[in-house]
């Protein structure tokens, strides 16, 4: 199980994804589509959860922090990894 301090972050994932990245950050989604900025990835997230596209549940693994940066992954059922 997560640290608490983590759990309540992975909440917050399922909530608002976009909140979690700094206003100048960028998404690499795959097939050379790029996410550039807040607004933009808050509107990718927005059009994603309006399209009732699912995501599958995985196991959420400790955030890796290094000065202000942090990197964060999950493991899905399928053995498949985010990062």
């Amino acid at each position: 199980m997560l640290p608490c301090n983590q759990r309540l972050q992975f909440l917050q994932i399922q909530r608002d994804r976009a909140s979690l990245f700094e206003p100048d950050a960028v998404i690499d989604w795959g097939g050379g589509r790029f996410l550039r900025g807040y607004e933009a990835i808050r509107s990718h997230y927005a059009d994603v959860t309006a399209s009732g596209r699912k995501f599958a549940v995985g196991e959420q693994r400790a955030a890796l922090v290094s000065g202000d940066l942090a990197l964060t992954s999950t493991r899905f059922p399928d053995g498949d990894v985010t990062s």
